[in-house]
């Protein structure tokens, strides 16, 4: 009687050991799982943030472009009220 129950305690104990470090396990992916997933996302808002940066510098580059491209403070032909 005392060897059946020592064998089932010993079965028990050896689920319980098993139980734990399956956890344990399944705690140790789900942490990494979490770390590559905030890797990743933190990738992507670099990624977003240098488009963002190159877009508005390219807008920047444009309007720099345009304005350098017009003709300021030069007389304009159509206006008839200058006499000389």
């Amino acid at each position: 009687m005392k060897r059946r129950r020592a064998e089932e305690s010993a079965v028990g104990l050896a689920l319980m050991t098993s139980s734990v470090m399956s956890s344990q396990s399944a705690d140790g992916l789900r942490e990494q799982s979490q770390d590559i997933s905030s890797r990743k996302l933190q990738t992507q808002r670099k990624d977003f943030q240098t488009q963002c940066l190159c877009t508005q510098t390219q807008e920047d580059k444009s309007i720099i472009e345009e304005d350098s491209g017009e003709a300021i403070d030069k007389p304009d032909a159509s206006n008839n009220s200058i006499q000389p």
